[in-house]
């Protein structure tokens, strides 16, 4: 006779109808038709003795008789009801199992009042706040998550189709990483009234039942009818945090980025047969730098913002995507070379950065030494200085590249000259054979010294014929190498396109994007400091802000609770390689940024970073985005963004004051 007269809820199946449960009812809520708002039943989750849960559903039909009986927290005795499995396409499941719960006109419900073994106030299948991301795309189950409240909960008023509409955001963390939540209308609402309470401090949130969304390429958690909050629970998960909180061994934070994987090298002539597998790869090739293309200008005046070269319009360079003008424009390298190994030729493209780390020397450094660039037209005698040498390229294969059949690579990373031991030309070389030399009418006597002519022939022994094969190689086809002016758009002003990153590839600022986590990036920190609030209060978290080699600037975010480890890991002035991270998009509330751009990088505690010696990576100390003092008059009219001016000397004349 077994000691428990009730079954479990593990041991349920389709086998039969009179089961006995004692179970408690933990969340109730009703099924309503999203599309036609019909009342289909009501919904429970039940928790037994052993911790089991399962999902029981209730119809419409059966609703009148459990009116008013149905109360979250009571424990119940439940018999005599059918157990269905589901069938797989069901979504939005608020416990993961594979059998459900269905009341039946026989079923009997009704209120434990003995006393029998204790059931827990509440269960949860708690996942970490990382596997948000990673099961935003499995739309069968609801998720229960526990973590820290970071900042403040905000509320934000809207209307939707003129109706009156709200959600209050915030965000999570679990000592790992970050969650966005968003809570809409009353629920929102009601986790606000209940924030207003004395609680105690860090507030730990379970967050039970709670449905992944993206919008906008944000993957954050929001509620659905299941979903249920816990503000510092006395489920022993809160008890761990606080706990691991006290004795500082809650937050893991990496401070040194992995070592990349090893990056596959190619001859010339299978870089120019690889498969759709390495779109979007890096891959390497040892070649020597032929020549540069010479007939192409070796810099470009480009705009920072836009990332394309910008033109000369009536006097003024302008950008034609953003229509900035730019007084001075930013320049940088844009020099194309002709790249050879044994197999082939291949053209190369060098990225400014890249250069400028070899050489040590901007496109500025350059114009202004005279010897360097005499009256303008010189090619640079630094940059030539390239040339016949043989290096390591690292190269990004786009889907171009491999579907397209173009011919011309990218440089990601250009290791330092190797010393060479062949010319490596890809010409074909023929057979060479060392002839005897002839010789013709010998005589054998010879006159005195002083008859001696210089026509006279020493006799030699007659020599060996070597034969000397050497290999014969054959020349892929490249065609002919095109000039970069001839095309119908430079290689800065082609239309930009989502980035696909490798494991080991590192991404420039404006290309970091919301949806993804994954980033690797190589930046200067060139300023931090920390917010205050309209009354005057101090953020507990800071800011710093980011400089990448592409003069593009971004601010990143340290929340309260990484401050500390961040602070010892991060100096200004110093490079850095920084690897998983959060973008977020700037809302319409999120005034006076100090950067012009859209989104901003929030460090979480999956972020490593390792410093960059400065004889490794070039990135400017500084960069500024100016505008002339003309415009102030409109800028004071926006309080989206700071801006920045370069003040000159004002001298006064007859008629004017000039700037």
């Amino acid at each position: 006779m077994s000691f428990n007269k009730y079954d479990t809820v593990e041991d349920l199946n389709d086998s039969k109808h009179d089961w006995l449960l004692r179970v408690r009812a933990q969340a109730i809520w009703k099924g309503i038709t999203k599309e036609t708002k019909e009342f289909r039943g009501y919904n429970v989750i039940f928790v037994d003795d052993c911790n089991g849960r399962i999902h029981g559903f209730i119809a419409a039909a059966l609703c009148v008789k459990y009116e008013g009986y149905l109360i979250e927290g009571q424990i119940y005795k439940l018999n005599d009801f059918s157990v269905k499995y589901y069938n797989g396409d069901e979504t939005s499941r608020s416990v993961r199992t594979d059998k459900h719960i269905y009341f039946t006109n026989e079923t009997k419900f009704m209120k434990d009042e003995e006393d029998g073994m204790k059931i827990e106030q509440q269960s949860f299948d708690l996942f970490c706040l990382e596997d948000v991301q990673n099961t935003k795309n499995d739309n069968r189950y609801l998720i229960d998550v526990v973590g820290v409240l970071d900042g403040t909960p905000t509320k934000i008023a809207y209307k939707k189709d003129g109706v009156e509409k709200s959600n209050v955001k915030f965000m999570l963390h679990d000592g790992r990483s970050y969650a966005n939540v968003t809570f809409f209308n009353e629920f929102g609402d009601s986790f606000l009234k209940a924030m207003k309470e004395d609680v105690e401090h860090p507030v730990i949130i379970i967050i039970a039942s709670a449905k992944i969304n993206e919008w906008n390429d944000e993957v954050s958690l929001t509620n659905y009818p299941a979903t249920r909050f816990y503000i510092n629970s006395s489920h022993h998960s809160v008890k761990e945090i606080r706990s691991r909180i006290a004795d500082n061994s809650f937050y893991v934070t990496k401070l040194e980025d992995q070592d990349d994987k090893e990056i596959p090298a190619f001859t010339v002539k299978d870089l120019f047969n690889l498969t759709e597998d390495y779109i979007e790869k890096i891959v390497q090739c040892k070649v020597i730098v032929k020549k540069f293309d010479k007939k192409v200008k070796w810099y470009t005046n480009f705009c920072a913002k836009c990332d394309i070269d910008i033109e000369l319009i009536e006097k003024k360079y302008q950008c034609r995507e953003c229509r900035k003008i730019y007084p001075y424009p930013d320049k940088r390298y844009q020099l194309t070379s002709l790249c050879s190994d044994n197999t082939g030729t291949v053209p190369i493209i060098w990225t400014d950065e890249e250069v400028i780390r070899l050489c040590g020397k901007t496109v500025y450094d350059i114009i202004a030494d005279d010897e360097e660039v005499e009256d303008g037209d010189k090619f640079p005698t630094t940059l030539q200085e390239f040339e016949k040498k043989e290096y390591n390229i690292t190269l990004i294969v786009t889907k171009e590249n491999v579907k397209e059949g173009s011919k011309v690579y990218t440089a990601t990373k250009i290791a330092a000259p190797n010393e060479m031991s062949g010319n490596h030309s890809p010409t074909q070389k023929k057979n060479t054979e060392v002839k005897a030399t002839e010789i013709s009418n010998l005589t054998m006597s010879s006159p005195p010294t002083g008859n001696s002519t210089t026509e006279k022939v020493r006799v030699r022994k007659s020599p060996y014929v070597i034969q000397c094969t050497l290999q014969e190689t054959t020349v892929t086809n490249v065609g002919k190498f095109k000039c970069l002016k001839t095309e119908s758009q430079s290689i800065h002003e082609k239309k930009k396109k989502p980035v696909v990153m490798s494991s080991n590839s590192y991404v420039h600022l404006r290309n970091v994007e919301t949806g993804r986590t994954d980033w690797k990036i190589k930046i200067r920190i060139i300023r931090e400091w920390r917010g205050v609030s309209l009354t005057g209060e101090r953020f507990k978290g800071y800011n710093l802000l980011l400089l990448d080699a592409k003069n593009v600037r971004m601010v990143a975010y340290v929340p309260e609770w990484l401050t500390e480890k961040m602070q010892r890991l991060f100096t200004v002035e110093n490079m850095y390689t920084v690897t998983n991270f959060q973008v977020k998009q700037y809302t319409a509330n999120d005034k006076w940024r100090c950067v012009n751009n859209d989104r901003q990088i929030l460090f979480t505690n999956n972020t490593t970073a390792k410093q960059i010696h400065e004889s490794e990576y070039f990135i400017p100390n500084n960069h500024f985005d100016f505008f002339e003092m003309e415009e102030l008059s409109n800028l004071a009219k926006q309080n989206v963004y700071l801006k920045g001016i370069c003040p000159g000397l004002f001298v006064n004349t007859e008629d004017s004051t000039q700037l």
